[in-house]
């Protein structure tokens, strides 16, 4: 077989085995929309789509957490066992949250998942925050969700839970019933699955 004769069955093989759904290498455009800030835009969009357990005051209701300028603080009353969510208007594939807050943020909490605002399931447990600014990434553990709350287990006494922003980064997820996505890699003219 001449060289050329092999890389045409090798594209074939591969055109037969690969998943029906193939997209192109994301460029800028496609990061820029998978890199995109869902909360303060679901805020924005519906200031009832953020709720809390309760706050110090009025002017440190939760909707303070989702303004977009990092100013002024959000402040939970002063307990334990506090929360706060956003409804982000659809079901997204979270990849990163950013909590941004002072020192007296939040000995413990957990981040929580929810399609339905109901049935909570956790994706990070700090047991040990000192404040400032904190990403949370969540890969490998993929979260598809609607609703993303921060639950303040324990505080820093005598202060509540404070954050000057709640971020939740991410983009639309792939459509259901697909194995996975796959991408055309032009340099190389292979097919790659990340199918799991």
């Amino acid at each position: 077989m001449t060289a050329l004769t092999t890389a045409t069955v090798l594209t074939a093989a591969l055109a037969l085995t690969a998943p029906a759904a193939v997209a192109a290498a994301p460029g800028a455009a496609a990061a820029a929309t998978w890199d995109t800030g869902r909360a303060a835009a679901a805020y924005a969009a519906d200031p009832t789509a953020v709720t809390a357990s309760g706050s110090e005051n009025a002017d440190t209701a939760p909707a303070r957490a989702f303004h977009g300028n990092g100013t002024p603080r959000r402040f939970s009353d002063f307990a334990d066992n506090t929360w706060i969510r956003v409804d982000l208007g659809s079901t997204i594939r979270v990849h990163r949250v950013v909590l941004d807050g002072e020192a007296v943020r939040g000995k413990r909490y957990v981040l929580e998942a929810s399609r339905n605002g109901t049935d909570w399931t956790p994706f990070h447990t700090e047991t040990a925050g000192t404040g400032g600014s904190v990403t949370v990434h969540t890969y490998p553990q993929e979260v598809t969700t609607r609703h993303v709350r921060m639950r303040g287990v324990e505080r820093a006494p005598p202060w509540g839970h404070s954050l000057y922003s709640f971020q939740v980064y991410g983009g639309e997820p792939a459509p259901e019933g697909l194995p996975g996505t796959t991408r055309l890699l032009p340099a190389a003219h292979m097919v790659v699955s990340d199918a799991r």
